[in-house]
């Protein structure tokens, strides 16, 4: 019990579109998806969404160095295009890949109808081969399964025997990757199925070594490099180092910030001015004119020989203001005046300022050994500190006010103008900060006319909480009533396998021939009773081929990709999902009837052919993601 409990639970988020200063609550992403959420109560209290901002930063892209690859596309451009004559040859692939994606659809309203499936594929720019489409109807002339066969992959369609008006999806594609999605909405609004009332999810599949446009599809392969950073060089960037800000700019900065003070009691800020006499210290009269604010400390460097002045008071002026002179010559004639105001509200170094009274302000309000000395009496507990940030002096000042201008939590804040000057705000005990922070960068834009940008915001060491109570939120309120009621109303249907079989041997890959899958998919129709009475197909493209066959009860689809990969797609009614003893002894849940087909198949292949690669799926009606064997704990 004597040890303390450390709790810290933080994420981080990063966007090159998303304003997280600025969010969109109303009618935004939460409140139109209906997002339940426990802490994150943006839609109950705005203040909810800055609470959660601890840090925050916004990033140059070119100061990064992310911009090269931009600048070198902008300069091909200007060479019209034209690329180097030493550019390397493509290599035709030696291994091609395929996505399937696999979907099931509820309440259809249209039936199956090959027809209208192809002519959705042509508008699709899809090439389907009419030689390997295949469409199975029942008595009544209703379609209840299809295949469609084209150079860059195949689909199928089929409905469940227990439901018309559930039809089960699979595209597959290893050719024009980026069309996979388009063709599903565009099946789906064929067969009549609102856009949320299926469920999909993808599976690597062999693909297809030499498909026509191969090239084409070589750029597409990987990562793509797409540019989203800010790297338009006529765009300015943050540039600030060195630059002055103008001091009108700087003063309706500080005007506006300190509305961060305290609402409740007396404000009293005191000004790092410099030579009385010399600097003309204009932030005076911008605080002065602020209504909110109830006496001013100008604080001048010490004049030359001396080494004590006491504080000179002038009168209030017609706001009620008091302006008070108090000079730097030590420690005591500041303390004297700060005690007599019960510590300073706020500190504001004036944008002009010199070095040697920046540094003397540093080590009086800001250093921790005076800290501790002191018990910063200088200071009140609530407190809002404010520079600009040209000098290496205000730089400093500000980098240590951060860490030790007061015992409670600080944050910090770095404010942009027009993209060349920057100030520095330090509150503490202040949870609503990065909100208030954005309404002064905004209010101080409207007033100057010149763009405001918040460049960082920083939270400064979390000081220690006696007594601190956590609220422990436990399972039970994370309420489980959507994957409740997924469980509960799914339905098992069919059983599919996907499986990888590779030949590892190059001497026994030159014995395969293309139509190797189309001679073994035939024998085991001849021994299956599944597949007595059933249509089959078979296509070739690029360097392989595809055989198919599809009856009332299921399919096989066989692709071998033209060299050492064969993946063949195993769809059944019904579920027998067992464990297997291998000759290994290890155990294993497997579809045994599919396992029937694969070893039939391993049969037949040569002695080097590994099963690389199984997947196991159930499918089904109302987002389908277990197998019955798997539902005997079920709710329903």
């Amino acid at each position: 019990d004597n040890y303390p409990k450390l709790c810290d639970q933080d994420w981080a988020m990063g966007s090159n579109k998303v304003d997280f200063l600025r969010p969109k609550l109303q009618s935004g992403l939460v409140e139109k998806n209906g997002v339940k959420t426990l802490v994150y109560l943006p839609l109950n209290d705005e203040d909810e969404h800055y609470k959660m901002i601890i840090d925050y930063s916004h990033n140059d892209a070119r100061k990064q160095g992310q911009c090269d690859d931009y600048d070198a596309e902008v300069l091909k451009g200007k060479n019209d295009g034209v690329f180097e004559q030493n550019e390397k040859e493509l290599v035709k692939p030696t291994k091609a890949s395929g996505i399937l994606l696999v979907a099931d659809a509820d309440n259809a309203t249209h039936a199956l109808d090959l027809s209208s499936f192809k002519t959705a594929l042509l508008a699709l720019g899809m090439t389907p081969l009419e030689q390997s489409c295949l469409s199975l109807s029942s008595p009544d002339d209703t379609t209840y399964s299809l295949f469609i066969g084209m150079e860059e992959g195949y689909i199928s369609a089929h409905s469940y025997p227990e439901t018309s008006s559930s039809i089960g999806l699979e595209i597959l594609l290893w050719s024009k990757l980026g069309k996979q999605n388009d063709i599903l909405l565009s099946l789906l609004d064929m067969i009549g199925v609102d856009k949320r009332s299926y469920s999909s999810y993808r599976v690597i599949h062999g693909g297809m070594n030499g498909h026509t446009n191969w090239k084409e599809e070589m750029d597409t392969i990987g990562p793509a490099k797409k540019n989203t950073r800010e790297c338009d060089p006529t765009i300015k960037a943050i540039d600030t180092e060195g630059n002055k800000i103008p001091s009108e700019h700087y003063n309706a900065v500080v005007t506006e910030s300190l509305s961060l003070l305290g609402k409740k009691s007396d404000k009293n800020v005191a000004v790092l001015c410099g030579v009385r006499g010399v600097h003309s210290c204009t932030s005076l009269d911008s605080i002065k004119a602020i209504r909110r604010v109830n006496s001013v400390i100008a604080i001048w460097t010490c004049p030359d020989g001396k080494t004590r002045m006491e504080t000179e008071l002038e009168e209030e002026d017609i706001n009620g203001t008091s302006l008070s002179h108090v000079y730097a010559c030590s420690q005591d004639s500041i303390r004297q005046s700060a005690k007599s105001e019960d510590g300073y509200s706020a500190l504001v170094v004036d944008h002009a300022a010199p070095y040697d009274l920046v540094n003397i302000g540093e080590d009086i309000f800001c250093s921790d050994r005076e800290m501790q000395l002191t018990k910063r009496a200088f200071l009140r507990d609530r407190v809002t500190f404010l520079a600009p940030l040209s000098s290496l002096a205000e730089k400093r000042i500000f980098a240590r006010c951060i860490r030790h201008i007061s015992e409670h939590l600080i944050r910090s804040g770095t404010v942009v103008l027009d993209k060349s000057a920057a100030v520095g705000v330090v509150v503490s005990a202040n949870d609503s900060f990065p909100r208030k922070l954005v309404a002064v960068a905004e209010n101080v834009e409207k007033k100057t006319g010149v763009s405001t940008e918040i460049d960082k915001i920083r939270s400064g060491p979390v000081p220690f909480q006696d007594g601190y109570d956590p609220n422990i939120h436990s399972r039970s309120e994370y309420a489980p009533l959507d994957a409740v009621e997924q469980y509960v109303n799914q339905i098992p249907l069919a059983s599919q396998s996907i499986y990888q079989l590779e030949v590892r041997n190059d001497d026994e890959i030159k014995t395969l021939s293309r139509t190797f899958a189309k001679e073994v998919l035939d024998s085991i129709i001849e021994e299956s009773k599944r597949f007595a009475s059933s249509q089959d197909a078979y296509f070739e493209a690029g360097d392989g081929s595809v055989a198919v066959v599809s009856s009332s009860s299921g399919h096989i689809f066989i692709t071998w990709n033209g060299a050492g990969l064969f993946t063949i797609n195993i769809l059944t009614d019904g579920e027998q999902y067992k464990k297997v003893v291998d000759d290994d002894l290890w155990s294993d849940m497997v579809l045994v009837e599919h396992k029937a087909v694969i070893d039939v198949f391993m049969s037949k292949l040569p002695a080097s052919t590994v099963i690389a690669v199984r997947e196991q799926m159930p499918r089904g009606v109302n987002r389908v993601v277990n197998f019955k064997s798997d539902m005997s704990g079920t709710l329903r």
